[in-house]
């Protein structure tokens, strides 16, 4: 399975560019799940971008519980919906629950935990596996990913939020490396945001800049949040007006592995973050 990051996506494009002018026939590719047992979101715009080099992509879902996925945009239907996992295969009936749950039943289901029916019945509701995940179902019977229910923020106001569809927004943007919504118990959704290493040279040197000089030093530049700001904007578009971002702030390195800030298959992890970065997050609410 390929699995497309942020800063390592467009590498991987050469790649599939120099195998395809190599000879090799790559009909498609897929990318889902996170490596921890849970689904993944796939960026819609990611997605275009490989479409763009003439490579056919399509997305399923999966998680160890499913065997096998409950869903796939098959690339030979000539319907691929970006952005969706697809419909149900044949036997996989899939339906989402009232707090936005996707719940799945069908054969590729496991049965339950081996002799540990309490861990089963956390999982199971009615017949129907608990998934974890976000989700949503066109009128057509498409599924989309929209992300972890155990990250799920709820304002002050009690509205429920979903951060990784304003994330993978945020993300697609040259100029951001790594980012995290919150906003759980607070008025409004904020956002910490940290500058691509690889795009801050660029971004100096287009702006008249001094080379070198740190994003610590620049995170308050009129014109770098606004560039930021952006970014912010274009995510916003995905949400409706209660969920999008109100206020952000520039953090003063990106996150890495070595850091502690990403997990070693580059998820953010987001109570290191709020612990790291506690003053940022006190000051978007004040």
């Amino acid at each position: 399975m390929l699995k497309f990051t942020k800063r390592r996506g467009f590498v991987l494009l050469g790649v599939i560019a120099a195998v395809v002018v190599a000879g090799a026939a790559i009909a498609y590719w897929t990318a889902g799940g996170s490596g921890d047992g849970t689904a993944a979101t796939a960026n819609p715009t990611t997605q275009l971008k490989v479409n763009q080099t003439g490579t056919l992509t399509a997305m399923f879902p999966g998680d160890t519980p499913q065997t096998l996925s409950g869903n796939f945009d098959n690339p030979n239907s000539g319907a691929i919906r970006v952005g969706s996992v697809g419909r149900p295969v044949p036997g996989v009936s899939v339906r989402i629950a009232e707090d936005g749950e996707i719940l799945l039943r069908g054969p590729n289901v496991f049965g339950g935990y081996w002799h540990n029916r309490d861990a089963t019945d956390e999982v199971f509701s009615d017949g129907w596996f608990r998934t974890g995940d976000l989700g949503t179902l066109d009128d057509d019977g498409y599924l989309s990913v929209t992300g972890r229910k155990k990250e799920l923020i709820v304002t002050a106001n009690g509205k429920n939020v979903a951060p990784a569809v304003l994330e993978d927004r945020l993300r697609a943007h040259p100029l951001v490396g790594q980012c995290m919504v919150v906003g759980d118990r607070q008025p409004f959704v904020g956002a910490l945001v940290t500058v691509d290493e690889d795009a801050w040279p660029g971004w100096l040197a287009a702006h008249g800049r001094t080379a070198g000089t740190t994003v610590a030093a620049l995170r308050d530049d009129p014109e770098l949040r606004a560039a930021i700001q952006e970014a912010v904007d274009d995510a916003n578009q995905a949400v409706s007006r209660a969920e999008s971002i109100r206020e952000f702030r520039i953090l003063p390195a990106d996150f890495t592995v070595a850091g502690g800030e990403l997990t070693p298959s580059l998820k953010v992890r987001r109570s290191e973050v709020l612990k790291r970065y506690a003053d940022e997050l006190a000051a978007i609410y004040t």
